[in-house]
């Protein structure tokens, strides 16, 4: 909600309702995957990917 009223007082255009806007929750939820797995080796391998898609999504939102 808080995503949708800061596009539309900042580029002055009706937001509605898209699925893009939840790609950048993506690491978030992998995230929480991660915390609720069992197990070393996949742990770990699932922090790896989570941190590295995190950095993924934090460049490619600065490099624009």
């Amino acid at each position: 909600v808080l995503l949708g009223v800061a596009i539309y007082f900042e580029y002055g255009v009706d937001p509605g309702i898209s699925g893009r806007y939840g790609l950048a929750l993506a690491p978030f939820l992998v995230l929480a995957l991660v915390a609720s797995i069992r197990g070393r080796w996949i742990a770990r391998g699932l922090w790896l990917f989570a941190v590295a898609s995190f950095g993924l999504d934090v460049f490619f939102m600065l490099a624009r």
